[in-house]
């Protein structure tokens, strides 16, 4: 056995411990020279995840990527050194082809500014890291991510001439879903009444005597295309403290106020437990307690 370290071996797990398979002179087949290398060449990973959860069932979280450096040699601990970098992989209302995408993943390896590294113990076949993508209930477009070992000690970086698994490309699919922003730019009618309680089913207006009417553009700084301001129309009473920023959350079809909830009628906090919009109707809508005056509702609907 004192030469086994020099030998390709294969481990192999049994439910009751392993044993080490040699066969000489042979890595993998075609491979001689000790190397380190991925698992594979390349892998996908969704956006996000869905999971269970006691306040709602579709949750979305960032999803998650093992990925796996393999050696040859396993007599002693060996550092592998690797690049990783992240683009856009095509121009979308969140960012350009080729822009970097830093921002939407995390790597657990140590390391930063797309430098990286994993120690393998001495023994192991293998390292492994993680990468999580950050859901970011944008259409942002998919992300590909490039890792590139750059550095194993005395072992060649891939297996064989042509150097396999010594590049893994890895692609973020984004599950996300576009909203055409610029169609909701407008004016907007408001249809607001308390919905139970002795106040219903009057609203504001009736008891305030006031008419309103908001109109809604877009967010210049917005760089997701998902945001509008709503101001209040010219010759109306104030709906929204304003300038207000509403934020479309795609696929589960729900808006929130970048502030929190919004105060209404320059009246209260409408506190906000569910919302809704309509793309065929353009119409939004929010309900919830309106302090303690009972269940409250607002309908915008584009004019």
């Amino acid at each position: 056995m004192k030469k086994i370290f020099n030998k390709s071996c294969l481990l192999v797990l049994v439910l009751l411990g392993s044993f080490i398979a040699c066969k000489d002179d042979e890595i993998i087949a075609g491979y001689k020279d000790a190397y380190a290398s991925f698992d594979r060449a390349s892998a996908t990973l969704p956006e996000s995840t869905v999971v269970s959860s006691a306040a709602k069932v579709d949750t979305k979280v960032g999803a998650q990527l093992n990925v796996n450096v393999v050696r040859s040699n396993i007599s002693e601990a060996q550092v592998v050194n690797f690049t990783l970098s992240g683009k856009f992989a095509k121009t979308t209302s969140f960012a350009a082809a080729g822009d970097d995408a830093s921002s939407t993943y995390y790597v657990s390896a140590a390391g930063s500014n797309g430098n990286y590294s994993i120690e393998i113990p001495a023994g192991q076949v293998s390292g492994t890291f993680f990468i999580r993508s950050n859901d970011d209930l944008f259409s942002s477009g998919d992300k590909v991510i490039t890792i590139e070992i750059t550095g194993a000690g005395s072992l060649k970086l891939g297996r064989g001439a042509s150097a396999v698994n010594k590049k893994l490309t890895v692609t973020i699919a984004d599950d996300d879903c576009p909203i055409a922003i610029n169609s909701w730019v407008g004016i907007y009618s408001v249809k607001e009444q308390f919905t139970a309680g002795p106040n219903a089913p009057r609203g504001l207006k009736d008891f305030f005597g006031e008419t309103y009417q908001v109109e809604l553009a877009l967010d210049p700084a917005d760089g997701t295309g998902t945001k509008v301001l709503i101001r209040n129309s010219p010759g109306f009473n104030v709906y929204f403290d304003a300038p207000a920023a509403l934020t479309f959350v795609t696929c589960t079809k729900e808006v929130r106020f970048d502030a929190g909830n919004p105060r209404v009628a320059e009246f209260n906090v409408h506190t906000l437990t569910a919302t809704s919009y309509n793309e065929s109707k353009f119409e939004i809508k929010g309900s919830g307690p309106l302090a303690n005056f009972g269940a409250y509702e607002w309908i915008l609907t584009k004019k």
